[in-house]
């Protein structure tokens, strides 16, 4: 069993969970329906709390034997939250006592929409984006640029051996009713472990769920059903208009995405901007950063300004000029909320509101977002990079496929992945006041937008007045047309770095993981 002394070995992991008996035996439907809180050892294991691994696997797959499939799933046993706290966390912190390393895998399973419906299970699970059937995309990589899949196997561990061991033992059971295309993920290597291609520590900024999992100090928190479905949070929690299917209760929805990452075109464009730092950084803060920053140190604030973090995790919202690994530790990398003393409202002077961690995990919008909207939105991450590293020949070009195999979960796919999705596209967001302002989009996984439509006016006489103003435009000829346009005029100003994004969407999908009394019921037939 993981106790809380054995917890301190792990601290540093992003979710660690509460240590409370709030499970129950799963085939006890009576008990399980009085619980305020999902059972662990009925949840599979990435769902809120992650799987520990350095090494995973997707083995997105077509069945070739449905009713095969079904006997075989009798055979399987998914890893379930229970197991990643008290199995596989155990063993992690056991080792780190003794400065060894722990040996695991674990796994789960997941279907799309047609797969659902061809075990036959057809029931609407009430998502409008998961209960249409995906299409092939020209635009995304293989497997999905050509197939439309029927599941996933999710295979995760500490090492290439044992992830060797655990894709063997599922395509044992499984080998004889699916065919499968894998994408494999790993760990970069050495320092750079637990980041990103892009160099920035991931997997911080992950939610609390209440009852479930520990908060640490200023951690997003949110109700269970948020995330899992069948509790307080999911949005169609006791709907009786929409009622989810009985088979539901337990699960949640995974959106997966492969995220294609130009790393060497985001180097050279963060060292480009490094040298201008004066220039882009607001007026009022040039003057505080002492001693004045070197080129290196310009290009490192303008990447974390991109982010909202360091590369070390820091928030700059601790740390706004120069990186302070000491933010990073377990009680200050999430507490902060970008207030500032004797600023009424959200303010960008702790942190652009583009930056990617504040645009895809709002905090503290107040007037203007109420935090039980902020909370919905929540979603648990679990992905892992691709690809190797950037080589010799790559400075400027990107020649190898690498990024990020994406994975979130979430109760209903519009209130979490695809509402940060919208915070993120939206140049307006967030709306702090009654004239909106046009921020940019996410610096990191936002996109160039299309060129605006451009009709240039030459007026005669005085200034321009700032403001709320309506231009009359007449056509030439005259009689061609002529329009009004309303809006707020501002001085032209072009921005000293002009905004760039370096992430490719390659493909992807939607998958409903069921819980695990759900895969025993399907498994009878």
């Amino acid at each position: 069993m993981l106790t809380e002394e054995l917890t301190s070995h792990i601290c540093r992991r992003a979710l660690l969970p509460l240590l409370s008996d709030v499970d129950c035996p799963i085939d006890d439907e009576s008990v399980a329906r009085k619980s305020p809180l999902p059972n662990p050892r009925n949840v599979q294991g990435d769902v809120y709390l992650t799987f520990s691994k350095d090494f995973e696997n997707f083995l997105f797959f077509r069945f070739t034997n449905p009713t095969q499939f079904v006997q075989d799933l009798a055979h399987y046993k998914p890893t379930t939250s229970y197991d990643v706290m008290h199995d596989v966390m155990r063993k992690i912190a056991e080792a780190k006592a003794a400065g060894k390393r722990a040996k695991h895998w674990q796994s789960q399973v997941a279907f799309t929409r047609e797969g659902l419906n061809i075990l036959g299970h057809n029931e609407q699970i009430q998502d409008v984006d998961f209960d249409k059937v995906s299409t092939p995309s020209a635009t995304s990589d293989e497997p999905f640029r050509t197939q439309i899949m029927h599941g996933v196997f999710i295979v995760a561990a500490s090492d290439q051996e044992y992830l060797t061991n655990g894709v063997d033992e599922i395509m044992k059971i499984f080998g004889g009713s699916i065919v499968v295309s894998i994408l494999e993920g790993h760990s970069r290597p050495k320092q750079e472990r637990g980041h990103e291609h892009f160099g920035f520590m991931d997997g911080i900024s992950q939610p609390a769920l209440r009852g479930l999992v520990k908060p640490k100090k200023g951690q997003n928190q949110c109700d269970a059903g948020v995330i899992v479905m069948g509790y307080p949070g999911d949005p169609l929690y006791q709907d009786k208009h929409t009622p989810r299917p009985d088979w539901t209760r337990d699960g949640s929805i995974m959106v997966f995405r492969k995220l294609k990452q130009l790393v060497p075109e985001f180097r050279k464009y963060v060292a480009d901007a490094g040298p201008k730092w004066r220039e882009w950084m607001p007026a009022e803060d040039v003057p505080k950063i002492q001693p004045p920053l070197s080129d290196a140190e310009g290009a490192a604030l303008f990447g974390a300004r991109l982010f909202g973090r360091w590369k070390s995790g820091a928030p700059i919202a601790r740390a706004p000029f120069r990186d302070d690994p000491s933010q990073t530790a377990e009680d200050k990398a999430n507490d902060f909320d970008y207030t500032v003393p004797g600023v009424f409202g959200p303010t960008q002077k702790l942190c652009p509101f583009t930056a990617h961690v504040r645009r895809t995990a709002p905090r503290n919008l107040d007037p203007f977002a109420a935090k039980s909207l902020l909370e919905s939105a929540l979603i648990v991450r679990g992905g892992i990079p691709y690809g190797d590293e950037v080589q010799p020949d790559e400075q400027e070009t990107t020649k190898l496929d690498r990024g990020l195999l994406f994975v979130c979960y979430q109760s209903r796919i519009a209130r979490g992945f695809l509402t940060q999705i919208s915070w993120a596209f939206n140049d307006y967001f967030p709306v702090i006041n009654f004239t909106p302002t046009k921020w940019g989009q996410d610096s990191i996984i936002g996109a160039a937008e299309p060129p605006p439509t451009l009709v240039q006016v030459r007026a005669v006489g005085g200034k321009i007045p700032d403001g709320d103003i309506t231009l009359e435009v007449e056509n030439n000829p005259p009689d061609a047309n002529v329009v009004t346009v309303d809006g707020f005029a501002k001085p032209r100003l072009q921005p000293v770095v002009q905004p760039q994004f370096f992430v490719q969407v390659r493909g992807g999908d939607f998958f409903f993981v069921p819980s695990v009394s759900t895969l025993r019921l399907w498994s009878r037939g």
